[in-house]
């Protein structure tokens, strides 16, 4: 709790950053946190109480804020009922400034970022808009790294915002990669909208035939897939295959991980096993994990593994190798994961335009571990 703790001090001294608010809010959506809030916010009312310079009426204020605060608290069950919580608590917690308490408990500067950077020896940029795409004829073409993504129709190959990349004189396949650090967009020649994550490709045709759409992913991508009766789309993975009509999902599909995920939005998927020929059916918020004797679906909290595309690391009991591999891969790092340990969940949310020193000073406030890294090579400090 201490890290936690501090972040709550800070939202109440109104110094904290938006990366710590989002830190705060999430953990707090959590059941099992419940108590930890009741006790943040009798703490911080405990101690005005003992203030003996303010006044009785200021006391009395404070009595009021408690009972509305802890009847608040008993009732919250969504992210807004927490939002306006804790702007009754910031309300409540402002009667402090009129102490010399307050100016001295609340008085310590923020950390900068020059000294996180000292800290880790180093500053590493995180990734952004880079991908290549390759023709079936070998050509390859580096892509625009100030373009978010490309489109495919029956001109040939152009960026999302209309100009042009290269003619496109006939069918065939081609290939679009991501490397670490890198992400990018495609709209398929049938209006599918798919987002590549770092590390990872898809192959596609430039028109797709009459009775299937199918594409062969390596990596993650997010797919909003149009919506044809007629002809299904297909995503073919080294372990699965994916059929869908039109629905919104990703898939988690790296070669250093474990298993296979797929996590659907909306819509409907059946998935096939590539190795043991077991099927499931998934329904929207549900999540199947493929493992060597088939499918293990759950119902879940979606966001988490969507949220790359929106430019954000969500992780939400997230085991810290788990966390540190998104990481590794948007950063490209080389990751010693010997001391690692996997008994450590994160809660956090950490936007992905941060540089690489901000994101392990969340990391090791919130996993109390601490981490060295030289060069690009990250390991745990012993």
């Amino acid at each position: 709790m201490t890290y936690i703790d501090d972040i709550f001090k800070r939202y109440l001294n109104n110094s904290c950053t938006e990366e710590e608010l989002s830190i705060l809010l999430r953990y707090f959506e959590l059941d099992e946190y419940s108590a930890d809030l009741k006790s943040l916010v009798e703490q911080e009312l405990l101690h005005i109480e003992q203030d003996q310079t303010l006044s009785k009426p200021l006391l009395e204020m404070v009595e009021q804020n408690r009972s509305l605060l802890m009847e608040k608290i008993q009732t919250r069950s969504k992210k807004d009922k927490i939002k306006k919580l804790l702007i009754g608590v910031s309300i409540a917690a402002s009667i402090l400034l009129v102490s010399t308490w307050t100016f001295y408990y609340f008085g310590r500067q923020p950390i900068e970022q020059v000294e996180l950077a000292d800290q880790h020896n180093t500053e590493i940029e995180p990734g952004g808009n880079r991908a290549t795409l390759t023709l079936e004829n070998g050509q390859s073409i580096v892509l625009n790294e100030n373009k978010t993504g490309i489109a495919i129709s029956e001109n040939g190959f152009a960026y999302i915002d209309g100009s042009k990349i290269t003619q496109n004189t006939a069918t065939q396949y081609a290939t679009l990669s991501t490397p670490r650090k890198g992400q990018y967009q495609i709209v398929l020649p049938d209006g599918t909208n798919v987002w590549l994550n770092a590390e990872s490709s898809i192959r596609y045709p430039t028109a797709f035939s009459d009775n299937e759409r199918m594409v062969e992913l390596k990596g993650e991508a997010y797919f909003e897939v149009t919506h044809k009766p007629k002809q299904p789309f297909i995503v073919k993975t080294e372990s699965q295959y994916l059929k869908v009509l039109g629905t919104t999902f990703n898939v988690h599909d790296y070669p250093d991980e474990l298993h296979t995920v797929t996590t659907l939005i909306s819509g409907s998927v059946e998935l096939n096993s590539v190795k043991n020929n077991t099927s499931q059916i998934l329904k929207p918020e549900q999540q199947a994990v493929l493992r060597q004797k088939g499918f293990e679906v759950s119902t879940i909290d979606v966001a988490p593994y969507v949220a790359w595309k929106d430019g954000e690391f969500r992780f939400k009991a997230t085991p810290l190798p788990e966390a540190i591999r998104q990481i590794e891969r948007w950063y490209d790092l080389d990751v010693d994961y010997t001391h690692i340990p996997n008994d450590i969940k994160v809660h956090a949310s950490i936007q992905r335009d941060k540089n690489l020193s901000s994101v392990l000073y969340a990391l090791e406030e919130i996993s109390n571990v601490k981490f060295t890294i030289k060069g690009r090579r990250l390991q745990l400090m012993k």
